[in-house]
């Protein structure tokens, strides 16, 4: 029964008339919904408590609920009752309001207390020597306040609740005022206290990320309607200096996270302090008084000076010092003290030849690591030089021409990242970067030119709707004005050039500056974004009214892809196979995105991804995604063709691409991917009848599996396989060789924290994402039977595990799916055919790895699922026969996912009409909104999946995933609202209390599976990561390496502890050779670490997630590719994890690669890289050298691969001596 309470005291929170509800009934669970507009709604389980409850509480009744000394009129209400909270309600235990209420008068004492009067603000610089540079100021003209804004939404805990703002600066030439917004998130510290130099009462807040600078303006309509004033976001204040009438403008992008407010009061530090205590933020606040000079650092004639420099400098070196002011490792000042050093060490990059440039970045690189830490009160004037003089000795040896571009033919170069937030345009880089087809048409000289670009908000998190003002605007004026302008980088121009479709979800774009380029005839052309645009080929007038397909077609050149020497002979155009159904009139195409090839092209594609290993004749792919000249999509093996054939379908033809024989291949299926199950898809499968019991019988072995992979080598070495862990170092593969040796777990600290952190990861994942995996089941690519031998909803699995190991077939019925899974008919049950018979075309081709649809029926089975296609989607397949607990579904009818309207304009889009797409897509992508609101709903909702609200979201997801295609985007105002609480399994991972007011008690499968998991080493990374910081520092000054005198008693231990590995490297060396290596071997050895150091401490720099300067990966997270730190936005997380793991597998590769490499390929010079590798694994071992642990795992893997070749020359040796006897 839902009750109306008329007479809600004004003053009344909703936690009041909650709290009053309960302390008379002591009810099991109420819910009220509404705000607080004098009137509120009490909603009771059952009619009959309902009833009894007016009984003693209504009109009549003898007792009377009081809230604020008033006694609330209670009757029946005459709206019907919400069935969703009724649900909830009873679904729900009950819940302690103590917390909540602490939490409610706290955010009272902000609310009506939390205000400062300013009478000065100052922007300033926190200098290293710990004094304060007040480089702008702006004296208050009317009053302006200091205020704590506690958000009424609910997000993560009260604290991160809590945001700031500085309210009320006028500008009084124009009728506009500005405010600052920062959160508690944004704080390191506050210092409140009255100034020794001028008595001055001040706050100096002291922020890791820069605030928001906001407008607010009357508009044409304001009061008019109910609506208010215009509030826009700026990159600064557009208010002058009090003094100089310099612009906010100016310095905003590198004084804004030292802000210093004078108060109005003689009291207001005091009053600051107070407030903070009581409020319990747990902000530090320090009294201590920082000393204020005004150095003039940023001064206008200063940015001028390092402007006309960076001229004579060429864009490369421009951009890598300018990178140190963007950074702000250095101040002006500081940075031309240096003029004269850095233009030395340009000179020697390019007396170093063409790989100068890597040599230049390096050191720079490492430079802006350590000037960032070069914080103390005894440093002085030349404290930087000697920063830069050692780092620059450190990193000045022959390994210092950069090994990450030792190839030009790896598909791998050196690229720029640029972040453009609100305030500031960060530079990144150069890093590794996975090229295409465009940066592979041009010299390794010219790919300076061509920069990535990223649109984020200032703590670096995708853009996404703020309702403290109108983000969309801001997203039209900030990057709209970067796309249709041009973006300066160090000086030079940039023009928006296109996208890839995987970059255009993460807001990331390509920009391009002109350039010429000189053929091999001397004739000099102007590559520019035209240019490049043409040279991909035609496309259709129709095509290029539709701006977003337009760029998708351009997009296909920016896939990241490798590069072959394959070249297509044979082209053909076969049709594709279509048919009409009967019931909708639809004509479905059952080739859609998939051709074929020969297999001897197959086998020509592996030997040129695998140059020099060994290949055998049936060891190839049966299907490969490429892009090739205009067309993209899947070939697949037919046993049929001959010669180096391939057959493209129209369906794959997306526009006229310039002539070509080479094919790219952006994936190839040589393997089957493991499959995991995730919230959605469990949610889908609950739907449809699968027990509870099911899931957690799966996830109850994978917690298990993830607990014994401590207990022992091999189940450590399986464990890190199965997920990933460890790839770069090839953990798992030496783990494996270690067990056979008979090696024990390794007891030292570093495999012991890697280890940790590697279940960490597992069990986060199984935890936050319901990613359980499920054995013997499978990711496989989709292909069709070309040769019609499959019935209607059959399907032919062939699984080969180990590339031309046994081959296993799939037979019986089988589950099949496609992530991701909003509607009930995603979910379908195919049969497998099993082993095919004899004299088949699967008998002679089973096209293993693949799932094969059949091309036979009304519609084809792929597009049930998900509206699915085979253009490179994977789809989920499991044996029921294998996993019977799935075969309690009951499959619906599919959806239709019907083809996407495409948003068109009159005539032919321009560059500009794109742009205008990227602003749009940023503004308006609420795929992510939809998906999230789908899985809440589907918790709350009674009826689950089958609500009529998520089966509307099904239909509009479908619509938001075409959105990037099709230019339609899906309103937020269509999306159906979430209810006010929400499913426990949402709450943020940062979150330590669920307050049971936001967040209930799931009891769905995914809420049980949530509760389930606990999470080890969730505690430890930050103190981890501060402590990795201070290692490293200490290092730096020092120049510490694992290779000067070694510890005897620890080396004798490590041999002891791997005696079996030190055994076999005994046995395979001559007993006379010496097991310290030459003088010179060290020199190159300690290089090759040096090297290795510098670049790994800036990976771990680059990619952590904690706020601050300082914060740094640990090596063991690196080790393992995690990051531990939990995230509001664990996307941006894994985002970074997949940095890390592809720029240090690219480091370890090379670094593995010069301890393999050597004079010659005799036994003799074999056992020598052995004896060199071996030593250094014994000092690095359990090393406590930043670098070194890592290191020693790479010369330990370098081991085993050189005593397999020394075992292979000495078996031919052997042989030839046989023979000649």
């Amino acid at each position: 029964m839902e009750i109306f309470i008329p007479n809600v005291p004004k003053s009344a929170s909703e936690l009041d008339v909650r709290s009053a509800m309960r302390q008379e009934l002591h009810l099991p669970r109420s819910d009220k919904k509404g705000r607080n507009q004098g009137q509120g709604i009490l909603t009771l389980p059952t009619r009959d408590l309902g009833v009894r409850f007016l009984g003693e509480y209504g009109a009549y009744g003898r007792r009377k609920v009081v809230v604020r000394n008033t006694s609330l009129s209670l009757r029946e209400s005459n709206k019907p009752v919400d069935k969703t909270i009724i649900d909830h309600i009873t679904r729900s235990p009950y819940a302690d309001d103590t917390h909540a209420q602490k939490q409610e008068q706290q955010t009272a004492l902000l609310r009506d207390h939390g205000e400062l009067s300013i009478a000065k603000i100052q922007f300033c610089w926190w200098c290293r020597d710990n004094r304060i540079s007040v480089e702008w100021e702006h004296v208050v003209s009317s009053p302006s306040r200091l205020s704590f804004l506690p958000e009424s939404r609910q997000i993560e805990d009260y604290r991160r609740r809590v945001s700031f703002g500085i309210y009320d600066l006028e500008d009084m030439k124009v009728d506009q005022t500005f405010h600052i917004l920062f959160s508690y998130l944004d704080v390191q510290h506050f210092s409140a206290h009255v100034c020794p130099d001028d008595g001055a009462p001040v706050l100096v807040l002291f922020l890791y990320n820069p605030p928001s600078y906001i407008s607010e303006a009357d508009g044409p309509l304001s009061g008019l309607f109910g609506s208010g004033p215009i509030r826009t976001q700026q990159s600064a204040l557009d208010l002058l200096d009090s003094t100089t009438g310099r612009p906010h403008s100016e310095i905003a992008p590198y004084c804004s996270m030292c802000i210093r407010l004078v108060c109005s009061s003689r009291e207001g530090p005091a009053t600051f302090r107070r407030l903070l205590r009581n409020t319990g933020l747990g902000l530090p606040v320090h009294r201590d008084p920082y000393q204020i000079i005004h150095a003039n650092l940023w001064s206008a004639a200063n940015l001028r000076a390092y402007q006309e420099w960076r001229k004579e400098l060429p864009f490369f070196h421009a951009y890598m010092v300018e990178s140190l002011l963007n950074s702000l490792a250095l101040d002006p000042r500081e940075l031309l003290n240096l003029k004269e050093p850095i233009l030395g060490l340009v000179g020697e990059g390019q007396a170093r030849g063409r790989r100068g440039n890597d040599y230049v970045a390096m050191v720079l690189s490492a430079f802006a690591q350590a000037a960032m830490e070069l914080i103390g009160p005894e440093l002085d004037d030349q404290s930087v030089l000697r920063c830069f003089k050692a780092t620059k000795r450190r990193l000045d040896h022959p390994m210092s021409n950069n090994l990450l571009t030792k190839r030009d033919d790896d598909g791998i170069f050196l690229c720029f990242h640029v972040i453009v937030t609100p305030t500031r345009i960060l530079y990144e880089g150069p890093v590794p970067e996975r090229s295409n087809r465009v940066i592979r048409s041009y010299p390794p000289s010219c790919h300076q030119n061509f920069v990535r670009v990223s649109f984020m908000d200032e703590r670096k998190h995708k853009i996404h709707y703020n309702g403290d003002f109108d983000s969309a605007l801001w997203v039209r004026n900030r990057v709209g004005g970067c796309l249709k302008n041009s973006l300066q980088l160090a000086g030079r121009s940039f023009n928006f050039l296109a996208f890839s479709q995987s970059a255009l979800k993460n807001h990331s774009v390509w920009f391009l500056r002109d350039f010429r380029l000189r053929s091999a005839t001397g004739a000099v052309t102007l590559i520019n974004v035209a240019h490049i645009i043409n040279s991909l080929g035609t496309f259709s007038p129709e095509l290029k009214r539709c701006p977003a397909r337009y760029a998708a077609r351009i997009s296909m050149a920016f896939t990241t892809t490798d590069p072959t020497t394959t070249d297509v002979e044979n082209l053909h155009t076969i049709d594709d196979i279509k048919r009409v159904e009967r019931e909708s009139g639809i004509e479905w195409n059952f080739t859609d995105g998939v051709g074929t090839m020969s297999p001897e092209f197959a086998r020509r594609v592996t030997a040129s991804r695998r140059r020099g290993a060994t290949l055998y004749r049936d060891v190839y792919p049966r299907a490969i995604q490429i892009r090739f000249e205009g067309s993209k999509g899947v070939l697949s093996v037919d046993h049929t063709l001959t010669g180096h054939t391939v057959c493209l379908r129209p369906s794959m033809v997306k526009f006229a691409g310039t002539p070509s024989k080479r094919i790219e291949i952006a994936q190839v299926f040589d393997k089957p991917g493991n499959f995991y199950l995730n919230r959605p898809l469990i949610m889908i499968l609950e739907g449809l009848g699968v027990p509870y019991e099911v899931f957690k019988k799966y996830q109850d072995n994978a917690i298990e599996k993830v607990n014994l992979a401590t207990t022992s080598v091999d189940s450590a070495a399986l464990f890190l396989n199965e997920l990933g862990l460890g790839t770069a170092y090839r953990l798992s593969g030496t783990l494996i060789r270690l067990y056979r040796l008979g090696v024990p777990l390794p007891q030292d600290l570093f495999y012991a924290r890697a280890m940790l952190y590697a279940r960490n990861d597992a069990l986060r994942d199984i935890k936050h994402k319901s990613r359980i995996p499920i054995p013997e089941a499978y990711n496989l690519v989709g292909v069709a039977d070309v040769h019609g031998f499959l019935k209607e909803n059959e399907v032919s699995v062939c699984l080969e595990l180990v590339p031309g190991g046994p081959r296993k077939y799939l037979s019986g019925y089988v589950l099949i799916s496609r992530s991701p899974c909003v509607h009930p008919g995603d979910v379908q049950i195919a049969k497998a055919i099993g082993h095919p018979p004899a004299g088949s075309c699967f008998a002679t081709e089973p096209l293993a790895n693949t799932v094969v649809f059949s091309t036979k029926g009304q519609r084809p089975l792929c597009s049930y699922l998900g509206g699915g296609d085979l253009d490179g989607d994977e789809y989920a397949v499991i044996s029921l026969d294998r996993h019977p607990g799935f075969r309690h579904i009951r499959p619906q009818r599919p959806g239709r996912y019907n083809p996407a309207v495409l948003k068109r304009l009159p005539t032919e889009c321009t560059q500009d009409d794109i742009a205008e797409f990227v602003v749009d897509f940023i503004n308006t992508d609420n795929l992510g909104v939809l998906s999230i609101t789908w899985r809440i709903l589907a918790d709350a909702r009674a009826d689950g999946i089958f609500n009529k609200d998520c089966m509307m979201l099904a239909d509009l997801h479908s619509r938001a995933v075409d959105f990037p295609k099709s230019g339609t985007a899906v309103a937020i105002g269509d999306i159906p609202r979430r209810p006010s609480l929400l499913p426990d399994w949402h709450a943020p991972e940062t979150m330590s209390y669920l307050d049971p007011n936001v967040y209930y008690v799931s009891q769905r499968a995914i809420g049980k599976l949530f509760r389930e998991v606990d999470l080890p080493a969730v505690e430890v990374e930050s103190f981890a990561a501060r402590q990795e910081r201070r290692r490293a520092e200490a290092e730096e000054e020092e120049a510490v390496d694992p290779f000067e005198d070694e510890d005897e008693i620890v080396a004798e231990a490590v041999s002891t502890a791997f005696s079996g590995f030190t055994a076999l490297v005994n046995g395979l060396l001559p007993k006379h050779m010496s097991l310290t290596p030459t003088p010179d071997r060290i020199d190159s050895l300690r290089s090759t670490f040096l090297y290795y150091r510098s670049q790994l401490q800036s990976t771990c720099s680059l990619h952590s997630i904690l706020p601050g300067r300082g914060a740094m990966l640990t090596e063991e997270e690196v080790f393992i590719g995690t990051i531990v730190a939990n995230a509001s936005q664990p996307a941006k997380r894994l985002d970074h994890i997949s940095k890390v793991r592809e720029e240090t597998t690219l480091l370890v590769n090379h670094v593995r690669e010069d301890l393999m490499s050597g004079d010659g390929e005799s036994l003799r010079d074999l056992q020598n890289r052995l004896c060199v590798s071996y030593w250094a694994w014994r000092r690095c071992v359990q090393s406590d050298v930043f670098g070194a642990n890592s290191f020693g795992w790479i010369a330990m893997d370098v081991c085993f691969n050189l005593m397999d070749e020394i075992e292979i020359v000495e078996t031919l040796t052997t042989m030839l001596g046989d023979l000649q006897i």
